[in-house]
């Protein structure tokens, strides 16, 4: 090869190269897949690229009206929520009977902190001209609560409303609430897998909730910088108030975790500012079109104590179609993590109990367990005692570790 054509082949390099010489560490890939799919499952490297941030505008925030006892009312339904329950005030007024028993626990959000409700109620649920409708569910009974009624995940996964069904949620309407709902609601069994910074975690999805939060160990853990914002506290589904330490912005995504093309940030003013038409990937129905990569920019707000990394709202959760879009990205509890295991075992347990207590259950023969019904048994049994001695641990390290550092 002569030097003028070797001169004539560097300059062609460098001209390809952005006129940088090429280094022979980087060898040129010619699968354009690699330059759009992240090099493991788990993580990507972040792109340098300066993504567009245009507003989205959230679809309208959802409740359920069914028919409670054949009478029109509204319910949340929070995906967040272990259970169903409804306010003891709002219970009597539509004449509905309440048993007053003694009733497991319910875990809140942050710090352990544990609630028992009043008693049980069994309602009749109808959905006008749907099916799984005309069928009585349990209801837990509480003195305040912060919502009139909620179905939780039980519900809407046995009636299939959270995805197959959605036309039965409609816009709920607008109500002033003096500081934003976070109502998850006793353990949780399933996890939304997501990617931060491009890496794959999970997140408690909770559609009763009004904001995003995270925990403020995670936040350092992560070297987050937090940052002051208008919003000062939340409000729990007991109506009890936490004091939030800040606001941390970043980037979701959930769809395989692959470098964004997009990055949106959720509005709900109606004139967005800086709205582009050409940058707006939405459908007729307001659900963001993964057909280009996007990315959400979530704001979430800081709580101590918080017993998860992360909770994800109503907003997120819509924006997305979770439920439908990433449907297998929706994950059961971990069989390593037990004490919730255990509380939501003994959960589903005393619902079935309830049945009796209102009379819906038929008489069974008093006939002599088979071999499956002693494992079961068995299997109960263990649970309390599991539980039992998970919640006196618990009561030990407060009394003996925790408390004397609060002093």
């Amino acid at each position: 090869m002569g030097e003028a054509e070797f001169q004539t082949m560097l300059s062609e390099l460098k001209r390809i190269a952005g006129g940088r010489s090429p280094s022979p560490e980087l060898p040129i890939i010619k699968d354009p897949a690699y330059y759009t799919k992240p090099p493991s499952s788990q993580k990507y490297l972040p792109q340098p690229l300066k993504l567009p941030v245009p507003d989205h505008l959230v679809p309208n925030r959802k409740d359920l009206p069914p028919y409670l006892n054949s009478r029109y009312r509204r319910a949340c339904a929070d995906f967040g929520a272990a259970s169903n329950v409804i306010d003891e005030a709002y219970a009597l007024g539509l004449g509905i009977d309440i048993k007053h028993v003694r009733c497991p626990k319910f875990q809140l959000p942050t710090f352990q902190k544990r609630v028992r409700p009043i008693g049980v109620a069994m309602i009749t649920c109808e959905f006008l001209g749907g099916k799984n409708s005309g069928v009585g569910y349990p209801f837990f009974v509480f003195k305040r609560f912060v919502y009139q009624a909620i179905v939780g995940r039980g519900f809407l996964r046995a009636t299939r409303t959270i995805d197959l069904y959605q036309t039965r949620l409609h816009d709920k309407p607008l109500l002033t609430q003096d500081l934003p709902v976070v109502a998850s609601f006793g353990d949780t069994e399933e996890s939304l897998r997501f990617w931060l910074d491009g890496e794959e975690m999970f997140s408690t999805p909770d559609t009763g909730a009004e904001v995003n939060v995270m925990s403020t160990e995670f936040a350092i853990r992560r070297g987050f910088e937090i940052q002051p914002d208008s919003v000062h506290q939340v409000r729990f589904a007991d109506g009890s108030i936490q004091d939030v330490r800040g606001r941390v912005s970043k980037p979701v995504s959930f769809e395989e975790g692959a470098p964004p093309s997009l990055l949106l940030r959720l509005t709900d003013v109606r004139t967005a500012l800086n709205s582009d038409p050409s940058l707006q990937n939405r459908d007729p129905t307001g659900k963001l079109s993964y057909q280009a990569t996007a990315s959400i920019l979530a704001n979430l707000y800081i709580l101590n104590g918080l017993l998860c990394d992360i909770i994800f709202d109503q907003d997120v959760l819509t924006t997305v179609n979770a439920f439908v879009q990433h449907s297998v990205d929706f994950k059961q509890q971990p069989a390593n993590f037990y004490p919730a295991i255990a509380q939501i075992h003994l959960l589903k347990k005393f619902e079935r109990e309830i049945l009796g207590l209102f009379g819906r259950a038929s008489p069974k023969p008093n006939r002599p367990l088979t071999q499956r019904q002693k494992y079961t048994q068995q299997l109960e049994d263990a649970d309390h005692k599991e539980l039992a001695r998970y919640e006196g641990e618990q009561r030990r390290i407060n009394r003996e570790v925790v408390e004397p550092f609060k002093r």
